[in-house]
């Protein structure tokens, strides 16, 4: 009986063999992971190869005689109606004074017949004079984040709309996210803006509950403002004419707010990749990017317009407010027009901010981008936790640090994270007495219990 011939294999086919097996016994799970992870590397290194090139021909880009000049300010081409315009005067500033100052027309964007949104409201598009002054934060007896005193050049400050009784979130996001203080040493800053007690005859108690706490975190920023839903974008305006004060011109600003986790690494690798002249007049949408969004009639809901106060059927391109980043030439553009626009009864602060006065600057949707990778796939930045219920809130913001703290412990054992000391014993004394306290102005005020039980927590693990 005739023998079969068999091929013999070569060491470097028997290796490729046992590795394929091993994987393949694994599963496919590894495989993606490095796949995406090779995917985001390859985008981000691609993008900073293209940084100059892209720079040049981009159309939104100042010349570099332009940038070099002290005085920033928004161009225009062609005058319209000075008194129905996206803004009757150019915005200007310089770099030794944050106050505003107002010189000649900005043109029109051109309308894109393409899309549904055509133009802004004759409300938002008029200009009101005199310019209206913002209230003060931080001042007198309002608490300021005196924190930031010890703090030079920040990388990126994150600031987290709050609500006064909201000490469980911020508790949450201090413990979890909020304690990295620097990463790739470059330092993190969180803050927590807050306005005024509202709730009856609970002003000065509250008021006291936030006085302590920030004498004991330092990170409380508080606005001459009534804390409410519909407030909100007179807050956020109000915290951007504090932050202009500090002067902080390398600084990144992100806002967002206390039920939403961030995720530093992904952060870190997008932004600081990017270069100086492409994030000085960009907003950064890190949690949705909304292009054609129809304004809600229905009256029982939360985002509710009617057609006096916004009559158009469609919103210009916005983020929404979990996340959008910008840097400070963009923050100070975004002010100075907020100054000259009647923006009264408009209480959705992500679409006024970063949809109608960033339209009204007159570069269309140049200046709006979304958190993507090279290949047009979303960035993971931050995690939300989509639930009204304020204990499954919590509970899946600590859960979702637990699986993120896992990936973080390589950087710390190689010095490139650092986080916040722990309080000390006084102050972790003051932090359970806040802790009870606020808790039980929950269950009182609200009829909720904030901290998670134990039943639902065995019943969701």
């Amino acid at each position: 009986m005739r023998a079969r011939c068999h091929k013999k294999l070569s060491l470097t086919e028997i290796k490729y063999l046992v590795v394929g097996t091993i994987l393949f016994a694994l599963g496919t799970q590894i495989g993606m992971a490095m796949w995406s992870k090779y995917v985001v590397y390859t985008s981000f290194t691609r993008r900073r190869d293209k940084t100059h090139t892209d720079i040049h021909s981009s159309n939104i880009i100042r010349t570099s005689t332009q940038r070099n000049t002290e005085t920033t300010a928004v161009r225009t081409t062609r005058p319209i109606n000075p008194t129905i315009g996206y803004t009757s005067n150019i915005v200007q500033w310089t770099s030794s004074e944050m106050e505003c100052s107002f010189n000649n027309i900005p043109t029109r964007p051109p309308i894109d017949e393409r899309r549904y949104f055509k133009a802004l409201p004759e409300k938002f598009e008029s200009t009101i004079w005199p310019p209206v002054r913002r209230n003060d934060c931080g001042t007198g007896r309002l608490q300021r984040p005196w924190s930031l005193d010890r703090i030079k050049n920040p990388w990126m400050i994150f600031i987290v709309k709050s609500a006064p009784h909201h000490f469980p979130q911020r508790h949450t996001v201090r413990s979890t996210w909020g304690s990295i203080s620097s990463f790739y040493n470059k330092t993190i800053v969180v803050i927590f803006l807050l306005g005024l007690p509202s709730l009856p005859n609970k002003e000065t108690l509250w008021q006291k509950a936030i006085d302590e706490e920030n004498l004991v975190f330092g990170d409380i920023l508080q606005c001459h403002v009534l804390d409410s839903y519909k407030n909100l974008p007179n807050k956020v305006l109000d915290s951007f004419q504090w932050v202009l004060k500090q002067d902080y011109r390398g600084s990144f600003y992100t806002l967002t707010d206390d039920d939403c986790m961030m995720r530093i690494t992904n952060i870190h690798m997008y932004f600081d990749h990017l270069s100086i002249d492409e994030a000085r007049h960009n907003i950064y949408c890190g949690f949705l990017y909304d292009r054609d969004n129809k304004a809600i009639r229905a009256e029982k809901s939360k985002w509710s317009m009617s057609a006096w106060q916004y009559s158009e059927r469609y919103y210009p391109t916005f983020c929404h407010g979990g996340m959008y980043t910008m840097k400070q030439p963009m923050l100070k553009t975004l002010y100075c027009i907020s100054e000259v626009t009647n923006t009264s009864g408009f209480h959705l602060e992500d679409v006024l901010i970063t949809g109608i006065l960033r339209e009204k600057i007159g570069e269309g949707d140049v200046n709006i981008k979304p958190v993507t990778t090279n290949t047009g796939k979303r960035l993971d930045l931050m995690y939300y936790p989509w639930d009204d219920n304020a204990a499954r809130t919590l509970w899946k913001m600590n859960h979702k640090w637990i699986a993120w703290n896992r990936t973080l412990s390589q950087y710390r054992y190689r010095g490139l994270l650092k986080s916040k000391p722990l309080p000390s014993r006084r102050n972790r004394l003051e932090i359970t007495k806040l802790q009870s306290f606020w808790r039980q102005q929950w269950i009182d005020n609200f009829n909720v219990n904030p901290k998670p039980h134990v039943e639902y927590e065995n019943r969701i693990s």
